[in-house]
């Protein structure tokens, strides 16, 4: 079940809240730098914000998930406003997240030593406030940024959940699809796991990442171009023993249609795990999310646990495990009956 699997490794779930942690500490550094928590001690609105600092208004979204990272550290408080717009005030310097000092060893064991040594000692103003400020333009999946992505997939806990999933879906001799496929990563471990007489299918979106991950692929694999939100009809009925997909759902916007679509297409008893869904919850992580969500194309369709678990239903899918450990991530293991 991938519940166990993801469970019983409880260095990664350590070391990704920290990782999460470790990022709202970095923005913190640097807001403070830049005089916003100064601007603070007065409320404001966002708006008002954003033409003292020269933000993009645009990006205004972006801007209300820094400052949702102020209020979980509890450095600043939302104060409602008579007009219904919520003004931003500074009620506490130097918060107790903020005065502890990193775990490099945790970080190490959720994001690698390399990329966690990064973190500790980064100088660099995040992302997010060049982003604002229309310094650097946001997140896409293309050639581009392939440094970025292929980074971000190599994360000890990104790769242990993909892992997670391909497992939860695949059997000797299986025929199985990675959806979303990205880089081609699941698509060869999951060759491994079917073995020479199963076969794998990837679908990407991204003509980059199309032909990036179709490099030197195993014999029992292939990889298509596909805009998922228009479903699956590449897939035949019925021809599949399992799906996943990572860190990809919440993009789709009928999720409970592609969902349907995706059962047709497997066989009675075929299974269907869903790894890291970024979900609108009230957790510690939310914050993160939504900031990189913001600057994300294509857009992030989220929606909450319980509406995810309704368009499982909705779908014809049985939902036969989750998994909460990850704060807003989520994760789902579904089959068809």
């Amino acid at each position: 079940m991938i519940s166990e699997k993801l469970g019983e490794r409880a260095e990664l779930l350590e070391g990704y809240r920290e990782y999460r942690r470790a990022t709202y500490v970095l923005l913190y550094r640097a807001v403070a730098k830049e005089g916003l928590l100064d601007y603070l001690k007065q409320p404001r609105t966002l708006r008002e914000i954003t033409n003292q600092f020269g933000y993009l208004p645009e990006r205004i979204g972006t801007l209300r998930a820094v400052v949702n990272v102020l209020t979980t550290l509890g450095a600043v408080e939302a104060r409602p406003g008579d007009d219904n717009e919520d003004r931003y005030v500074s009620v506490r310097d130097e918060p107790e997240h903020v005065t502890r000092p990193l775990d490099v060893q945790l970080l190490q064991n959720a994001i690698g030593q390399e990329r966690a040594e990064t973190v500790v000692y980064a100088q660099q103003v995040p992302e997010a406030l060049g982003y604002l400020r229309g310094a650097r333009e946001g997140n896409e999946f293309g050639s581009g940024q392939l440094a970025r992505w292929q980074s971000l997939l190599e994360f000890p806990y990104w790769e242990f959940g993909r892992r997670a999933c391909a497992e939860a879906i695949a059997t000797p001799g299986g025929s199985v699809v990675d959806l979303a496929c990205g880089l081609g990563h699941g698509v060869r471990e999951l060759s491994a796991l079917v073995g020479p007489d199963g076969t794998v299918l990837g679908a990407e979106l991204s003509p980059d990442f199309v032909a990036l991950a179709s490099r030197d692929l195993p014999a029992n694999c292939s990889i298509r171009q596909a805009d998922l939100n228009n479903g699956v009809a590449f897939l035949e009925d019925d021809s599949l023993t399992g799906a996943m997909m990572m860190g990809a759902f919440h993009f789709i916007r009928d999720k409970a249609g592609f969902l349907a679509d995706v059962r047709r297409a497997l066989k009675p008893g075929g299974k269907v795990a869903l790894g890291n869904v970024v979900r609108q919850t009230n957790t510690f992580d939310q914050a993160a999310h939504d900031i990189t969500c913001s600057m994300l194309t294509p857009p992030v369709v989220m929606a909450t646990p319980e509406q995810i678990e309704k368009d499982i239903a909705d779908s014809g899918l049985e939902l036969v495990d989750s998994f909460e450990g990850f704060g807003c991530v989520g994760w789902y293991e579904m089959v068809r009956r």
